[in-house]
């Protein structure tokens, strides 16, 4: 298969990676000079046989996408050993009365890298939280949770899913829920942090005292749309002050 000058300088011109079989047998015919630079290898190694060559799974990759025409995400490296992402996107296409397949290949690295490092960060927030020993909770405007960790669940005596869009009315006694709900409306008419101590009672009938720093909870224009807080027990502390006055 061999493609024309005008055809060949349509390919080089895209900005995008771009790797092409011939249909029928699967033989590479194509790769631009883009392909090159982002695997930091030549038209030859990308266009001879696979073997060991440092582009063999990207290769693999493109001729599995080829036979399923389907995207394909592929984490490889290239020629120096660094971490490379590629989108890999096959489009049947027919250049000069020939049929082909063309892979488009663009770079996803920085973006994947972003993503992997947005969900190890996401994952070590909720390592924190749900080892934390003071209760840690969100809810939205309405006051339905959207989030609560271990300690809450345990000194609440209730579950994620007896929790999560539900308000206090559906966990505590009526008169609690008031006193939270209140406290709670009060950060969002501020807008400000305001510390609080507040009584629940725990499962066991005892009830506890505990120092609640709740502060509202932004959107991207600075409006609340949530308030979090972190409860801390401080039942004994109250009961020395007591004992000592």
């Amino acid at each position: 298969m061999d493609l024309s000058r005008q055809s060949r300088e349509l390919l080089e011109a895209s900005p995008t990676g771009v790797w092409m079989a011939d249909a029928q047998t699967g033989r590479p015919v194509f790769v631009n000079q883009a392909l090159c630079a982002m695997l930091g290898l030549s038209v030859s190694t990308l266009l001879g046989p696979a073997g060991d060559h440092p582009a063999a799974a990207f290769v693999a990759a493109c001729q599995s996408a080829m036979r399923a025409l389907l995207d394909v995400d592929l984490d490889t490296v290239d020629a120096q050993g660094r971490l490379l992402s590629l989108a890999l996107s096959p489009r049947p296409v027919s250049l000069d009365g020939m049929e082909a397949v063309a892979i488009w290949c663009q770079d996803t690295t920085p973006l994947r890298t972003a993503r992997r490092v947005a969900d190890r960060n996401e994952q070590l927030l909720h390592s924190i939280i749900e080892h934390a020993p003071a209760a840690i909770y969100a809810k939205d405007a309405e006051g339905r949770y959207l989030l609560a960790n271990q300690t809450f669940y345990d000194v609440v005596g209730v579950t994620a899913e007896q929790t999560l869009g539900h308000t206090d009315v559906d966990l505590v006694p009526p008169h609690i829920a008031r006193q939270f709900m209140d406290n709670d409306r009060q950060v969002l008419l501020d807008g400000t942090q305001q510390r609080r101590d507040e009584d629940l009672p725990h499962p066991d009938g005892s009830v506890h005292t505990y120092m609640s720093l709740k502060f509202p909870v932004l959107d991207r224009d600075g409006r609340a749309f949530a308030v979090a807080g972190v409860s801390s027990d401080i039942t004994p502390l109250v009961q020395a002050r007591e004992a000592a006055e």
